[in-house]
Formats: C-alpha cells, sequence, structure tokens
C-alpha cells in the first residue's frame, strides 16, 4: 500500500497520508509520553562537525513534547522560564554551524529568513513559505541531513543493499565552484534571484532513489538516503527495514533486484505526482 502512495500528499486543506492514519496518527506517531519502538541513528563529531562515528541500534522512545516550528522560535527567543530553551538554542547554534560547514565544502546551502529564500535538496533556489521560515525548521533539516549522509555511508560500506538518494546535474551545467558563486552573488543581489531560478532549472536534473550509488550533486555528498520518514515515505521505510534485519542478524527483505523494480515504481510516482500538479497549477 505504501508503494502505491508513495509519499504522504500535503494539501492545502488536508493530507492524504502514505500509512493508514491509524498506523501513522496513532500506533507509529511519536505521541508524547507514549513508548514507541524505534531506531536511533548516533552520529559523533569532530571539533570541525566532521562525522567520525555512527552507531545504529533499536530503542524504545519516549517523546517529551510535541511542538510545531512556530513554538521552536518562540521558545528560543522569549522562552526564558522553559526548561528546554537552553537545549533548543544549542540546536540552533549546531545547525547553522552544520549548514555552514557544509557550504563552506561546495553543498548548495541557502535558508535566509531574512531574505525568505532556500535551497532545496536538490540545489533549486525557491521562496521561503511563512509556513518553513523557522529556526526550527533549520534545526529538523540540519540534523536530518547529517543522519541520512552518516546512514548512507554506513550502508555502503557494509555492503548492504540500500535505496540512495542520487542526483546529478545536466551536462550544461557550469561548475560547482561557479554555481556557487552565482548562488553568493544573487544572495547579495536579489534582484538575480530569479534570474538565478531560470538557470538551475536548465542545470539540474530530479533526484532519483537507486540502489546504485552515483552521490548528490546538490548537497555534495558521496553517499546519501532518506532513512528520516519511515511513515510518511516509501523509500525510508524500505530502507529501515533493511537497516532492521541488518540489527536483527536476519535475512534482508529486499534484494538488490527487488530494490531495482521498487525504486523505478517509486521514481515514476514521484514523477507522476509532480507532472499532475504542474498541470494542475
Amino acid at each position: 500500500e505504501a508503494l502505491k502512495r508513495v509519499a504522504t500528499q500535503y494539501r492545502s486543506t488536508y493530507n492524504v497520508p502514505m500509512l493508514p492514519g491509524v498506523l501513522s496518527e496513532n500506533l507509529l506517531s511519536l505521541l508524547p509520553h507514549e513508548a514507541r519502538p524505534s531506531i536511533t541513528f548516533s552520529v559523533t563529531l569532530s571539533d570541525e562537525l566532521e562525522p567520525t562515528g555512527v552507531s545504529l541500534r533499536r530503542t524504545v522512545l519516549r517523546s517529551k513534547r510535541r511542538l510545531n516550528y512556530a513554538a521552536i522560535d518562540a521558545i528560543i527567543e522569549h522562552g526564558e522560564s522553559d526548561p528546554d530553551r537552553e537545549l533548543f538554542r544549542s540546536c540552533f547554534a549546531l545547525a547553522q554551524h552544520l549548514m555552514d560547514r557544509r557550504r563552506s565544502k561546495g553543498a548548495l546551502a541557502v535558508y535566509d529568513l531574512t531574505k525568505r529564500v532556500y535551497t532545496t535538496e536538490e540545489g533549486f533556489l525557491v521562496p521561503l513559505d511563512d509556513e518553513y521560515a523557522h529556526k526550527g525548521n533549520i534545526i529538523v533539516q540540519e540534523f536530518m541531513i547529517l543522519c541520512n549522509s552518516a546512514v548512507a555511508h554506513f550502508m555502503a560500506a557494509q555492503g548492504i543493499p540500500f535505496l540512495y538518494r542520487n542526483h546529478t546535474v545536466r551536462t550544461a551545467a557550469p561548475h560547482r565552484r561557479e554555481i556557487v558563486e552565482q548562488l553568493n552573488t544573487a544572495l547579495l543581489h536579489p534582484r538575480l534571484l530569479d534570474l538565478l531560478r531560470q538557470r538551475t532549472a536548465l542545470w539540474f536534473n530530479k533526484a532519483t532513489y537507486d540502489p546504485v550509488l552515483t552521490g548528490h550533486f546538490g548537497l555534495n555528498e558521496v553517499a546519501y538516503a532518506h532513512v528520516t520518514s519511515p511513515i510518511r515515505r516509501s523509500a525510508d521505510l524500505i530502507n529501515q527495514q533493511l537497516i532492521a534485519a541488518y540489527l536483527d542478524g536476519t535475512p534482508l527483505p529486499h534484494e538488490h533486484d527487488q530494490l531495482v523494480a521498487m525504486s523505478a515504481a517509486i521514481n515514476k510516482r514521484l514523477s507522476d505526482v509532480q507532472e499532475s500538479s504542474r498541470q494542475y497549477h
């Protein structure tokens, strides 16, 4: 059923969940104070924020609080009496440093809350809607990218079949260094942003899922995968099934040939959804 839907679809007034509501909104949801079986990914960082190790283990998680992104901002900026304020402030500071590190290494990484623009995973520069213009969004984004990359490297090193997230550019695209320079220039001169958006639409391919690792251009990562959202994306669900089998020492639920067919179906479905949305608008 998840493969038919591929991902949760978000509409303006309602959502179409990938998994039935009894699962996505109840039994699998991280409801506050409810024990939930989970897989925890722990990444160790050096003083320079380079990943030096990753561990994957089965855990039981109890969510402490349920918050939205705007609430995180309010706590960071004005929540002097909130018991978790220093934690959130530390998380935001770390997220900013992680994004700066990625940008310094050539990633097409922008998340500007002032100019209201950001880059997607694929490097496309898009307007930042109010819904996503929060410090909390940056925290989740950077921790997610760190986790996805570290786990992808780990699984590749183990030689275990996995669904990677690959991204390439077209032959007409300039060198990465020139793209970064144009991006920085456009941020200094906002009138150039629309022109840069038109150019990137001609430079970048859409990212795809594939069991063969080819790298991710937009993020400038040798290995990248989606593992953090198994409730709303089928690729993450498949990868967590593979991780669970690895941790339990049981036969893999999906072999390479199966992953080839699954990834092709997912890519086609996502492409069809994007085309349908484009035609609608």
